[in-house]
């Protein structure tokens, strides 16, 4: 239930967004704090794992990946964007599944089988899943939406685990 609650508001927003009458104004903020609430709410939902480790085990903020990171970004846009980002790399990943602050970017790396590199860019748009067809195809879609409103981009590579590594670039304040 707490899954397509979150994917309502998301839609919502986004259709608000595109309809103007979503607030989508940017201001300073601390990028640790938001990824730090947000990985927390993450880990405390369930998002079907695939055992019986639990949530707060399966993903985590790395402690030494915490710089105080202020950057421009709409609080409640970034924070949709990095929960997607957790939560797809949880559901069509392996644990663990790790998320960094940078300088410049929020980092979620898992352990699971990757995207290959020739559907990387297709993966991005709304409605497109994966081999499994498992999901909606939204996850990726809403990150990458919540980057560009947020002035940066959403990047998908290999991770070195072998898994795949989604860094969502932003703009410093």
């Amino acid at each position: 239930m707490r899954r397509l609650t979150a994917l309502t508001d998301a839609l919502l927003l986004r259709a608000r967004a595109a309809v103007g009458t979503a607030d989508l104004s940017r201001e300073r903020l601390r990028l640790d704090q938001l990824v730090e609430r947000v990985v927390a709410e993450v880990a405390g939902t369930e998002t079907g794992p695939r055992d019986d480790t639990p949530e707060s085990a399966r993903v985590t903020v790395r402690p030494d990946a915490l710089p105080a990171v202020v950057v421009r970004a709409n609080a409640d846009v970034l924070a949709l964007g990095v929960r997607n980002l957790a939560e797809n790399a949880l559901r069509h990943g392996r644990p663990p599944v790790v998320v960094e602050v940078r300088a410049d970017a929020v980092v979620v790396t898992d352990a699971g089988p990757g995207i290959p590199a020739a559907d990387r860019a297709r993966m991005v748009e709304a409605g497109t899943t994966g081999d499994s067809r498992a999901g909606t195809g939204s996850g990726l879609s809403i990150a990458s939406w919540a980057a560009r409103v947020n002035g940066g981009s959403l990047d998908l590579d290999d991770a070195p685990s072998g898994g795949l590594r989604a860094i969502l670039r932003l703009p410093l304040a």
